[in-house]
């Protein structure tokens, strides 16, 4: 148990001190994309609290370079495969390019940062159970259980979140 607090404190301390360094070198490597950085520094520390994990001061620098390298680079590979999608339904439709098939592409490309963009400017515990929800498909139940906060609390904020998504979308 003096374990855990001790890591929490020293992962306190590293966060408070290097935050703002990493989110820059982690906007350079998205090339100017600073509210995903953001993000993907808050991810990697969360991952940090994990309790599985040994950390001491002399290894805590490496393990947050090697998250935010992973995540950065996960990044990249899914934008390649969207790149890869599209250029296929372009070529490969029938020898003709239909609108709709390119439309399709487009709309979700388009529809995924607009949830983006809301969910960033929800309440951070809104946004994790709706990220969980969505882009998981884990239901209300598995989120409790995970998260530990009560099927009820996690219901209600779900609810609150889609609330929020169809007023910034509709």
């Amino acid at each position: 148990m003096e374990e855990t607090s001790i890591t929490r404190t020293l992962l306190a301390e590293f966060y408070a001190t290097h935050r703002e360094e990493l989110v820059e070198t982690t906007t350079r490597l998205l090339r100017g994309d600073r509210m995903t950085a953001e993000d993907m520094v808050q991810a990697a520390f969360l991952k940090l609290l994990a309790p599985a994990m040994a950390i001491c001061s002399s290894t805590l620098p490496a393990l947050v370079s090697t998250i935010l390298r992973r995540q950065v680079l996960d990044l990249w590979r899914r934008r390649q495969h969207e790149h890869e999608h599209e250029h296929y339904v372009k070529m490969h439709a029938n020898g003709t390019v239909s609108g709709e098939d390119i439309f399709s592409v487009c709309s979700a490309r388009q529809i995924t940062e607009l949830l983006e963009r809301r969910m960033a400017r929800m309440d951070t515990q809104q946004a994790r159970i709706l990220r969980m929800n969505l882009y998981e498909g884990k239901p209300v139940s598995e989120i409790s259980q995970e998260t530990g906060i009560k099927y009820k609390s996690v219901e209600y904020q779900l609810s609150l979140a889609r609330k929020q998504l169809r007023r910034y979308i509709g």
